[in-house]
């Protein structure tokens, strides 16, 4: 006998038998089962039985994965704009040194350091 995910509730999932006529429902561990008629109690102790001890725990366990790839993928993004945050520093660094030797060149005096309107080139701890 097949069930499907049909929904969920507050604290589980709702699931239906597959190509079943009547249209029998049940509900999760909580126990809370619906549009059963007597003809049909045996289903209800089966979805019980079936969501107690398997279908809940791999859901739970899909879940889990679910949430540890995305906090993977949120620390890999993060890494990246590290990266790209480190570069930038580097690069604004490289570009206002350039201008101070410039500035040398030409015999133009420089500016002071406290007057740069572009920040600091120090990292930003968060």
């Amino acid at each position: 006998m097949l069930f499907r995910l049909i929904g969920s509730i507050p604290g589980g999932f709702l699931f239906a038998e597959l190509n079943d006529p009547c249209g029998a429902i049940c509900a999760t561990s909580d126990g809370v089962v619906g549009d059963f008629n007597d003809q049909n109690a045996w289903r209800k102790d089966l979805c019980r039985m079936i969501l107690t001890r398997g279908a809940g725990r791999s859901q739970l366990a899909m879940e889990l994965d679910l949430i540890r790839n995305e906090i993977t993928r949120l620390r890999g993004q993060i890494r990246a704009q590290e990266r790209e945050i480190r570069l930038l520093q580097r690069m604004r660094a490289k570009l206002d040194e350039l201008c101070r030797q410039r500035e040398t060149l030409r015999g133009v005096p420089q500016r002071p350091q406290s007057s740069r309107s572009r920040g600091s080139t120090s990292p930003r701890k968060t």
